[in-house]
């Protein structure tokens, strides 16, 4: 059985694995600060169209709207929403690396050559993905110049 390819496999699994919970994460993030947004503007909306204003329903909302009293179920579906959109978007873009890993960590002892070469495929990605992403060499950098 050889070792490299098993090492690398799992390594890559390992990372994109985080790199998935990452990316869901900011997702949630996004989707929660969105949700806790509208609630401040619905919440704004409605105190400013009272039909009456009195003290007492003035201390009541104000009171509410501190302790967060019945509005985090909005926010809390919108965070979970948000991780599962995220968690999506990193798998599919994962899923080419899964696969090589996959060669690279299951393969039988006759197909030695196959387990390599998924290494080699992995190591190839992170590196165009490092070059890409990493760098910046491919980036658009004119986006102040007029045409």
């Amino acid at each position: 059985m050889p070792v490299i390819p098993k090492i690398a496999g799992t390594a890559s699994i390992i990372a994109s694995l985080y790199d998935i919970h990452k990316t869901a994460m900011i997702y949630s993030k996004q989707e929660y600060n969105k949700a806790m947004g509208d609630t401040v503007v619905a919440s704004s909306i409605g105190n400013q169209k009272a039909d009456n204003v009195s003290f007492k329903d003035a201390q009541r909302k104000n009171w509410t709207a501190k302790h967060h009293f019945l509005s985090n179920a909005n926010e809390t579906i919108a965070s979970v929403k948000g991780y599962v959109k995220g968690a999506v978007q990193g798998i599919i873009r994962y899923i080419p690396k899964f696969a090589l890993a996959t060669l690279a960590i299951i393969p039988k002892t006759r197909c030695k050559t196959l387990a390599y070469l998924s290494t080699v495929a992995l190591a190839g990605m992170e590196a165009w993905d490092f070059l890409r992403h990493g760098t910046g060499l491919f980036e658009r950098t004119d986006y102040l110049e007029r045409k």
